[in-house]
């Protein structure tokens, strides 16, 4: 059976972050400068009613005093200017204006800017909601203890409570139907037709990105005619009969999101566009030495160099590049000028209601709870939400409960492409861009605090990592609650729990038993249950959730390895890109001797200043001295990647992708 995407309109493009601008060469740098900027505003705008607090003028002067000092703590030489405080108060005071625009427009709760495409909101949930949520959270938590699902490799600290890892699409296994918003729990008396079926794949992912066999599935929600948020199908792993007073709430909760989430989604649309607002010279050097090119050593290097010391001319070659180094002063734009604060124009709101097609949302529902004997939760790693074929375009966040826990921050990043540079420097680019040689290609962008009552939205362009925090008073238990919703690109749909019917054995036996215990008996029951093969029972999909996780904990770091961690290496780089320039017009075989035929086959037909030309911009075929240059290149470039492939393939350790 084949299993058709819906054709959508290709009108927008909203970025992924396997596919679309920007990967995998990454984003455009921004400059320390900005980035201090960008970290101070966001340090006030943690404070509480900061938006009251900035225009009076005492308190602006201890805001000025306060950052000016702190970022002279953690950052010596990168510390805030003047110029750069006036900036991040004049920000301020522009923030503060848009937050009173919402409340002048109606609005009952403010919708704050966070870090750079990301928003939050405190209280955006009001209390009579949030006590629903917790009363109807109650029946997934009192459950015997051999009964809790404790997160695999978490240690009994991350209680799942609905999670799209159990009991997700499984290629080859899961059932589908193409009849569409049947009653879930209908499926299984009903007799519809059902029949196995491959993941739909886009032609636009790379298949490293994608997965053969496992898909998170999403419920659809549809935009009643009031405007309302309401589930077409079940949320997979909540009983739409047993939790049925819980799908209105988290319809409810996932309504109040909607603008958030609009307005991520409309930041989302414009990033490829966006612009830095501090620019750099690219002129770094007073010396004329900086447009000469270091030449490596003039010696060769015989077969007697190679190997673990490689030799007294490697030792003579870092000797010159480090003596032309010293030569070349330094001019570091310091300080960056700093541009008048210009207010930013509204963007084009992305609205959600108005598309005309179900939003695809995948819930989840987790607790992490410590305990005086287990005190400390570690952090998670680096990570998006989902694979390709979850097509995950932003995450939702709800922390609706805290008990006896230290504060924690949600941190993100953001894979960028290589700062313009000088040949083989990396001096500038790490005082402008904060990128040395061998850092990986990724500036990190602050993060926002999770506390109480905190709804956060964030595009999956980023990585996000939660940090550690503990247990306040060690000798009582504590614990953090959360509800997420990953968001699926709504020019991009997915198969969905709309096709596919619940796969809980135990939904299917309740409702089997309900239908025929009186009719047959216990014996027959039994023997039906062992003959049926569908739908899954809680073993078998354990089995399957280990595999998905195993899969995930692999591309996970794919997505690190060939996105978020490339090596920034000038040197090295430059020198491919010159090769490979020299190989385009050059077209001709690297050994010695090939560039007197290469020139008598053409001279005939161009003129013989054209000739030398291309062969003068081609450097010519490869000689032998360069050759063993190039091949000492590759051998130490080999080194490094059998060094990484065996801490990051043969040797990784286990690591927990949680909230």
């Amino acid at each position: 059976m084949t299993i058709r995407r819906k054709k959508v309109s290709p009108k927008k493009a909203l970025l992924y972050p396997w596919t679309g601008e920007g990967y995998v060469e990454g984003f455009e740098p921004s400059l320390l400068a900005e980035l201090n900027i960008r970290e101070a505003s966001n340090a006030i705008r943690e404070k509480p009613e900061w938006w009251r607090k900035i225009k009076e003028p005492t308190i602006a002067a201890n805001w000025r005093r306060e950052l000016m000092e702190e970022s002279r703590k953690r950052r010596v030489r990168f510390h805030l200017s003047d110029a750069q405080v006036d900036y991040v108060l004049k920000e301020l005071e522009w923030y503060a204006r848009k937050r009173q625009e919402q409340f002048d427009g109606g609005a009952t709760v403010a919708i704050d800017f966070g870090i750079e495409g990301t928003r939050r909101a405190d209280g955006l949930v009001p209390e009579y909601l949030r006590r629903r949520l917790l009363q109807c959270v109650k029946k997934l938590e009192n459950v015997p203890d051999d009964k809790k699902d404790w997160h695999p490799g978490s240690n009994n600290q991350v209680l799942d409570l609905i999670h799209p890892s159990l009991y997700p699409f499984v290629a080859g296994r899961t059932r589908v139907t193409e009849e569409e918003a049947i009653p879930p729990l209908d499926f299984i008396t009903a007799g519809k037709a059902l029949d196995f079926a491959p993941i739909p794949k886009s032609s636009a992912v790379e298949s490293i990105f994608y997965s053969k066999k496992h898909q998170w599935l999403p419920t659809d929600f549809d935009i009643t005619p009031e405007g309302k948020v309401k589930a077409r199908s079940y949320i997979n792993n909540l009983h739409p009969v047993e939790h049925k007073e819980m799908y209105p709430v988290l319809e409810e909760i996932l309504d109040k999101f909607l603008p958030m989430f609009e307005e991520v989604l409309s930041e989302i649309e414009a990033f490829p566009f966006k612009s830095n607002r501090l620019m750099a010279n690219r002129n770094w050097y007073d010396s004329d030495l900086s447009d000469v090119e270091v030449e490596e050593t003039d010696s060769d290097y015989d077969d007697d160099s190679e190997g673990e010391s490689g030799g007294d001319s490697e030792c003579k070659d870092e000797d010159k590049v480090k003596k032309v180094r010293k030569l070349k002063k330094v001019r570091l734009p310091q300080p960056i000028k700093i541009p008048e604060f210009v207010p930013q124009d509204d963007l084009p709101r992305y609205n959600l209601k108005t598309q005309g097609k179900p939003l695809q949302v995948i819930v989840k529902l987790a607790n992490i709870e410590l305990t005086p004997e287990n005190p400390t939760y570690g952090g998670g790693t680096w990570h998006v939400e989902g694979m390709a074929n979850e097509n995950i375009i932003a995450t939702g966040i709800y922390y609706y409960d805290t008990e006896n826990i230290s504060d924690s921050r949600l941190k993100f990043r953001i894979q960028i492409k290589e700062p313009k540079y000088e040949q083989s420097d990396d001096r500038g680019t790490e005082h402008l861009y904060g990128v040395m040689n061998e850092d990986a290609l990724v500036q990190y962008l602050d993060g926002i605090m999770t506390q109480q009552d905190r709804c956060v939205v964030f595009p999956n362009i980023y990585q996000h990592q939660v940090q550690t925090f503990g247990l306040v008073d060690r000798t009582k238990p504590g614990f953090r609650k959360l509800l997420a919703f990953f968001l699926v690109n709504p020019e991009d749909p997915v198969l969905s729990t709309t096709f596919v019917p619940p796969q809980q054995k135990e939904w299917d036996n309740r409702i089997f038993l309900a239908e025929v215990s009186d009719k047959f008996p216990p014996e027959i029951l039994c023997e039906i249950d062992q003959l049926v093969d569908w739908p899954m029972d809680l073993e078998e999909a354990k089995r399957h959730r280990e595999e998905l996780m195993k899969e995930r904990r692999y591309f996970s770091e794919t997505i690190n390895t060939e996105l978020f961690e490339r090596p920034f290496n000038p040197s090295l780089l430059r020198r491919q890109s010159r090769r490979s320039y020299a190989f385009n017009y050059s077209c001709a075989p690297t050994t010695e001797g090939s560039v007197g035929p290469f020139k008598h086959s053409v001279q005939n037909k161009q003129p013989i200043e054209l000739v030398d030309e291309i062969l003068s911009m081609a450097d010519r075929p490869l000689n032998l001295e360069e050759a063993k240059k190039l091949r000492k290149e590759l051998m130490n470039e080999r080194k490094y990647l059998v060094k990484n492939l065996t801490v990051d393939v043969f040797e990784r350790p286990f690591y927990l992708l949680e909230h």
